[in-house]
C-alpha cells in the first residue's frame, strides 16, 4: 500500500502513478516515458559521485544485516531462521551452493561428487587414478608431508610445550579477561 491515496489509486486503476496521464506498464507502477525518465536521472545521480553511491550502498547493505542478525533472522534474505550455528537459513545456503557449483561447471571445474570415486585424483582432480582417491603423485606428496610432520612432532620448537601448566592458565585467564 502507498502512503499517499491519490498514487495508490492510480496504482489500482492501472495509471502511471508519476504522470498520471499514461496507463502504465502491465505489471509495473510507471508508463515507459515516466520509467525511462526515472532511469536516466537515477544514472546521472550514481555516476555523477559513483564512489560515494557505491560506499553508501555498502553501508546500507552492513546495517541490514547487522539488523536481520539482531533480530534472529537469515541475513541473506530476512524471513528465515537462520541454520544451527550458521547467519543464513538452509534455503539461502542451498541457492549459495548452487550458484558456486554453476560457476565451477562453467569454469570446467570437476563437481564434488566425482571427487575420489576411484576415477579422479580426489586432490588434483585429474583422471589419472587407478581405483585409489590420490593419484600417485598427490599419494606421494602426501606421504612426504606426513613423514615431514612426523619428525616435528615432540620437539621443543612450539610456544606452549615450553610453559609449565600454571603460566598456561594464567594467560589464558588474561585472555578472556581482555575480551571482555
Amino acid at each position: 500500500m502507498n502512503k499517499d491515496p491519490r498514487k495508490q489509486w492510480y496504482i489500482d486503476h492501472g495509471i502511471c502513478c508519476c504522470c498520471g496521464q499514461r496507463e502504465a506498464e502491465p505489471h509495473k507502477q510507471l508508463c515507459f516515458e515516466c520509467a525511462e525518465k526515472n532511469s536516466e536521472r537515477c544514472k546521472k545521480r550514481y555516476y555523477s559521485n559513483r564512489k560515494a553511491e557505491i560506499h553508501n550502498s555498502v553501508e546500507r547493505k552492513r546495517e541490514k544485516r547487522r539488523q536481520r542478525e539482531e533480530l534472529g533472522l537469515c541475513v541473506e534474505c530476512g524471513v528465515r531462521k537462520p541454520s544451527a550455528g550458521r547467519k543464513r537459513c538452509f534455503r539461502c545456503l542451498a541457492k549459495d551452493r548452487n550458484r558456486q557449483k554453476g560457476y565451477r561447471e562453467r569454469n570446467g571445474r570437476l563437481p564434488w561428487e566425482l571427487r575420489g570415486d576411484g576415477l579422479y585424483c580426489y586432490q588434483c582432480c585429474e583422471p589419472k587414478c587407478s581405483g585409489a582417491k590420490l593419484c600417485d603423485d598427490c599419494r606421494e606428496r602426501s606421504r612426504k608431508s606426513a613423514a615431514r610432520a612426523r619428525e616435528h612432532i615432540g620437539k621443543n620448537g612450539r610456544y606452549w610445550s615450553k610453559l609449565d601448566t600454571a603460566n598456561i592458565a594464567e594467560i589464558r585467564y588474561n585472555a578472556r579477561r581482555k575480551n571482555q
